[in-house]
């Protein structure tokens, strides 16, 4: 296996709780399993240790168990794989894109998988040519790393601009106007000057690629659905659900609450008791904990 496809929303998370080793981990079984819940370690460790230490793997292995990514089986020979929807809320993410990325394995075991996060994240944003200043808005990252991380992935620019009807006598107040970078262009066509104003590049890089949604919006709405909490010691993240479908799950909920007292939990819980035929909407029973 040399491709992995992923959220970059979920490593992004990661990095933010200190779990990005047990990210990458959870992932690459994930990816090795397939359609199986579990994965033997010998698997796991024979791939991940192709791009890294003996050691950081038996590390990013504790920090996934401690976590709840993963949970070692059958006297430590075998790890079984914790769900996206508990991963994603494990890992404290608000929401996933409606896209995953595609690269090599090894992009993000290595030790610039950093700077391919950041070629994924651009290769997400769907909505055309974005500047450099709202990125730094969107992600905290000021033009210099923005920079340094793309040429580590070698980032080709593609440069755009619009053509607009002004006269290109006209750029000097458009430019004082609207602050905006007009410059002028001679059209062949007509032998005049016009206008034209510089829009962002366009940012690509040939080992990122967008392919499928998968279950993005099924992981969305469990986002909305379930809260996390961290828990007292930093250890990670106890799961409290909110809004519980079926009995079991409700008795499930109230076990963790009210064994947990030393953790921030709400203060109440509901239950589906039945659908509303006439709107099609759920109704819910509250439960004061």
């Amino acid at each position: 296996m040399s491709i992995i496809k992923f959220f970059p929303s979920f490593a992004l998370s990661s990095q933010k709780m200190n779990a990005a080793g047990a990210y990458k981990i959870w992932l690459s079984a994930r990816s090795l399993a397939g359609n199986n819940d579990g994965i033997a370690i010998e698997g796991l460790e024979g791939l991940c240790t192709t791009y890294v230490t003996n050691r950081t793997f038996a590390r990013w292995l504790k920090q996934a168990n401690d976590i709840g990514l993963l949970k070692t089986v059958t006297h430590g020979t075998r790890v079984m794989i914790t769900s996206e929807k508990k991963a994603a809320l494990i890992l404290g993410a608000k929401r996933v894109e409606s896209h995953r990325v595609e690269i090599k394995i090894k992009h993000l075991l290595g030790k610039n998988w950093r700077s391919y996060l950041w070629a994924a994240q651009e290769a997400c944003i769907t909505s055309g040519p974005i500047s450099r200043v709202k990125l730094q808005q969107i992600t905290g990252k000021d033009r210099q790393r923005q920079r340094k991380a793309e040429k580590k992935v070698g980032t080709k620019y593609t440069k755009n601009f619009a053509r607009t009807s002004y006269s290109g006598d006209m750029v000097d107040g458009l430019k004082e106007y609207t602050e905006q970078p007009y410059f002028k262009m001679l059209d062949k066509s007509t032998g005049k000057w016009i206008a034209c104003r510089r829009l962002p590049d366009v940012r690509s890089c040939s080992e990122v690629q967008i392919v499928g949604c998968g279950q993005s919006r099924n992981i969305n709405f469990a986002l909305t659905s379930i809260r996390n909490y961290p828990n007292s010691s930093g250890q990670g993240l106890k799961v409290q659900r909110i809004f519980c479908e079926s009995p079991e799950q409700l008795k499930e909920t109230l076990q963790k609450a009210r064994h947990e007292l030393n953790y921030q939990i709400p203060h109440e819980v509901y239950s589906r008791i039945h659908k509303n035929t006439s709107t099609g909407g759920k109704m819910w029973e509250q439960t004061v904990l």
